[in-house]
């Protein structure tokens, strides 16, 4: 009886122990798994100054830049590309690291189908320049944006953007503030005082004014100076305008500002045809006081971007030679 007790113990025992490890395996098995949501990635939505609104599903990788101001602007901030435009002497040097880029063409006339064949998933360029490539690269599937690169805002807004798409916000942010900080300072310390000036746009074909739309007519606004076409009534979009000796007379700047586009020789040509050899030019008390500077290309003819304090520092130097 006891034997018979003493085994009915043992496989009770047996039983619960069995029992036991099968409602744990029970436990594990019907466990839910742990499933990890995946990460929706958020889509890039620009919109340029043309007012388009291109979205990316994701960051772009292989982006062509078409102009010096926005190649360098966009390694500024961190960004590399895969082709530029073919680097031009007249224009501000770009950066060492885009040097060695695959080369589509002139700035002013992009070879398309060169642009095409690197295939880009961005394109980036100026309206002035490169508004007549998007039907085209649309077409291939290549998104464009397009910017103004002449004002001070201008700058100011691209980098921001260009930074977006570079994924460098804080870099492109702190850039900008140094921007800032270095102009005000410039323009804290300028006179108050009017000063006039005219800015002559010349090229091989013609000689025009410069408005507030353009670099230097900008810089010139922002430091105080009085352009003296401010207060023409012209068209909102109008960077530029015909002018007529008399006019420039009757106004009678204290600085005649030149920028110029183009080869030298040719710009030489028509200063000599349309300024110099016109009695009324050499009348001005500007020219005869030896105060007509032709501005550097480098910096009024293509934006310096994050270095344009160096325009208005031009300016100055230029205005006041012996300091304030």
């Amino acid at each position: 009886m006891k034997q018979f007790l003493s085994s009915l113990l043992v496989c009770s025992l047996l039983m619960m122990g069995g029992c036991g490890q099968k409602a744990s395996l029970n436990t594990e098995q019907n466990e839910e798994p742990n499933i990890a949501s995946e990460e929706q990635t958020e889509k890039l939505v620009i919109l340029d100054d043309l007012n388009r609104e291109v979205t990316f599903e994701k960051q772009p990788e292989r982006v062509a830049v078409l102009s010096h101001a926005l190649v360098n602007l966009y390694y500024d901030v961190g960004g590399e590309a895969v082709a530029r435009m073919n680097e031009s002497t007249n224009h501000i040097p770009i950066r060492e690291k885009a040097k060695d880029l695959e080369e589509v063409g002139p700035v002013y006339n992009i070879n398309v189908e060169k642009l095409v064949s690197v295939k880009p998933d961005l394109v980036i360029g100026e309206i002035k320049t490169h508004e007549r490539f998007i039907n085209i690269l649309e077409e291939n599937n290549i998104p464009v944006i397009l910017f103004n690169m002449d004002t001070y805002d201008d700058v100011i807004k691209t980098t921001k953007i260009l930074s977006q798409i570079t994924e460098e916000e804080d870099i492109g942010a702190k850039s900008t503030e140094e921007l800032q900080q270095k102009i005000d300072a410039i323009i804290s310390k300028m006179p108050n005082e009017t000063k006039k000036v005219a800015i002559l746009y010349v090229t091989a074909k013609d000689v025009t004014l410069e408005t507030e739309k353009t670099i230097a007519g900008d810089v010139v606004k922002r430091l105080g100076l009085k352009n003296i076409i401010e207060d023409v009534n012209l068209p909102e979009t109008m960077n530029r305008a015909p002018f007529s000796m008399e006019e420039i007379v009757e106004r009678d700047p204290d600085f005649l500002f030149i920028v110029t586009m183009g080869q030298k020789d040719k710009n030489d040509a028509q200063i000599e045809k349309t300024l110099n050899s016109n009695p009324a030019w050499q009348s001005l008390r500007a020219v005869k006081e030896n105060k007509v500077v032709e501005l550097p290309q480098h910096l009024f003819l293509t934006n310096p971007g994050l270095n344009l304090d160096e325009a208005y520092q031009y300016i100055v130097d230029n205005v006041y030679p012996e300091g304030f």
